[in-house]
């Protein structure tokens, strides 16, 4: 049963409760949430309170409200790097399509970020990773592609594998060399699909449609264990945790 935490306002902890489970995929778009009723006996709270962690939902598109009750609206809320690295499972209801993975010419702006070396003239090899993710109804939303340093392929060899992970790259990586994720930083921007052959045809987007593109890099210590970079279809939000 979930209890209340006196330090975040009450409304926050059970619309956050409720949008937990909508990302995990424990409710469904189009499933019904408990009722208004329901919630001030489960939580012990009053009524106004548990109005307003609806409202909230509401307000950030996650569910929708009329006379038959409070219903989610699943499909727009979606995991960030933040909520993936710290997740025990994948989100359920998520396919996980591989298109890539194994060494690869590094590109020349992953060179620096990860420190690779420089095996021949010109040439600085690098694991690369390549996934589409997908609804459940099938349609693309996400794709990703993430670098990370050859040498801990002896270590996680998983990493070389056309198949999707049971961890996130970084966590992976980390566990296997004796480390722990210490750092990690992302930068976001809204533009249009790349004519790249990639974007548009992989996600089904026209040539004029706008994504949600973001960069993330993880790290221990001095080394960055992971970079990568994904888009994301419009009308999904991409839920990231803050720390003051």
């Amino acid at each position: 049963m979930p209890r209340a935490e006196r330090q975040v306002p009450l409304h926050l902890q059970i619309s956050s409760h409720y949008k937990r489970k909508i990302l995990d995929g424990e409710i469904r778009s189009g499933d019904r949430l408990p009722s208004l009723r329901a919630i001030t006996v489960e939580w012990g709270v009053g009524l106004p309170t548990a109005q307003r962690a609806i409202d909230y939902l509401r307000t950030e598109g996650l569910v929708r409200t009329g006379p038959e009750g409070t219903f989610a609206n699943g499909h727009r809320a979606k995991y960030g790097p933040q909520q993936r690295m710290r997740a025990a499972v994948a989100p359920a209801g998520e396919q996980v399509e591989m298109r890539y993975a194994g060494l690869a010419e590094a590109p020349a702006y992953v060179v620096p970020v990860l420190g690779l070396l420089e095996v021949k003239p010109r040439f600085w090899p690098v694991i690369r990773r390549e996934w589409v993710i997908r609804e459940d109804d099938g349609r693309p939303y996400m794709l990703a592609v993430s670098w990370s340093a050859p040498e801990v392929a002896e270590s996680a060899p998983e990493l070389l594998a056309l198949a999707p992970l049971a961890v996130p790259e970084a966590k992976l990586i980390a566990e296997r060399t004796g480390r722990e994720v210490t750092w990690g930083h992302c930068g976001r921007e809204a533009r249009q699909v790349k004519d790249d052959g990639r974007e548009g045809p992989l996600l089904h987007l026209p040539p004029d449609a706008c994504v949600l593109a973001e960069v993330y890099t993880w790290g221990s210590g001095e080394d960055v264990l992971e970079y990568g970079e994904y888009v994301v279809i419009p009308d999904r939000v991409i839920e990231s945790e803050m720390e003051p």
